[in-house]
């Protein structure tokens, strides 16, 4: 058997962790009915590993038979990246067979996600965005179909911590109830903003501070632009320098979400 990547690894357990966050309600908060409500739409080998990823979440952060948070789930998987994936492959070249007879059962319920996914056909890439400029007068912001300076979102992460390991963004962990939808725009927000902003601020491996006078704040919700009469998942990020941006974001036919248009702001 070839090996597998802890980086593949990896990311089964973060496709694990979004079904557990969809599966919750508005509030951010998940139970076990929530969970096995969702399952039977779950592929095979991801329902196995979120069953059983919810179950360790459950008893280790939550309390067993409490619900769970969107804080509990993201601690629970830097754990299992370190403790469940990274702790058995010391070489650094991939798991071997034998190193996976050796994991624990959420373990290997996400190495076979993980080879699940590999063996799936290739989805076509998405298209870049269109780069917009930010206007600051109110008419010709709504001429041009832009958020308003003063959108009245439907959440705000104003609180919080960007996490990585010092040359990409590995998540974010905040306080603030976002839905599974919220969840995902934010977390695909603050890819793109590391990449543009974030990375050049990072001294040492201390976790970024989200908040008005930390880095910043994201305002999050639907918009419809006038332009084009089209309705967008928005992410409208206020920098603490000149680096704030609007983000507009639409699903494709599959389901993934697409970056359409970013808009600087400064």
């Amino acid at each position: 058997m070839s090996r597998i990547s802890k980086s593949d690894v990896n990311a089964a357990f973060e496709l694990a962790a979004k079904a557990i966050i969809e599966a919750g309600g508005a509030d951010g908060r998940v139970s076990r009915a929530d969970v096995s409500k969702a399952l039977p739409k779950l592929p095979p080998a991801q329902r196995a590993l979120v069953d059983v990823f919810f179950r360790f979440i459950d008893a280790r952060d939550a309390g067993k038979g409490k619900q769970v948070t969107g804080a509990d789930v993201a601690k629970a998987v830097a754990y299992a990246k370190e403790k469940l994936v990274a702790k058995y492959d010391l070489n650094g070249n991939g798991l071997s067979k034998d190193e996976i007879a050796r994991m624990s059962v959420t373990g290997k319920r996400a190495v076979d996600l993980a080879k699940a996914l590999k063996a799936a056909p290739p989805l076509e890439p998405l298209a870049p965005p269109r780069m917009d400029e930010g206007l600051s007068e109110p008419d010709e912001i709504l001429a041009a179909g832009q958020v308003p300076r003063d959108w009245a979102a439907a959440a705000v992460v104003d609180r919080g911590t960007l996490q990585h390991d010092g040359t990409k963004l590995t998540g974010f962990e905040t306080t603030v109830a976002l839905t599974a939808d919220q969840h995902e725009v934010a977390t695909a927000a603050f890819a793109f903003l590391w990449d543009q902003t974030f990375k050049y601020r990072v001294e040492g491996p201390a976790p970024l501070q989200l908040g008005p006078t930390r880095q910043g704040s994201l305002k999050l919700g639907e918009f419809v632009r006038s332009d084009d009469g089209q309705k967008y998942l928005v992410a409208d990020w206020r920098d603490i320098d000149d680096a704030s941006f609007t983000l507009y974001f639409q699903r494709v036919s599959d389901g993934r979400l697409r970056l359409a248009i970013a808009q600087f702001n400064n």
